[in-house]
């Protein structure tokens, strides 16, 4: 018998990753953020960034909940 796995909440997300959940363009996504939409990123390295999972599937539910397209 297999044990399933709860979904992971930790960890990051790429912006990749972050644009399948959420499906906004690029830009608008960082429009998001400028505008406080959507969550801040996370500095991985000097090269790099990330959002944490729970943030993203926070805003994805969030954006979810009020009904209006994540690209208003």
């Amino acid at each position: 018998m297999t044990q399933s796995h709860p979904p992971q909440m930790t960890g990051y997300l790429r912006l990749p990753q972050v644009l399948e959940i959420i499906p906004v363009s690029r830009s608008t996504w960082y429009r998001g953020i400028k505008s406080g939409r959507y969550p801040q990123s996370v500095k991985l390295s000097t090269r790099a960034a990330g959002w944490t999972i729970e943030a993203v599937k926070n805003c994805a539910a969030e954006l979810e909940s009020n009904s209006s397209p994540p690209w208003n």
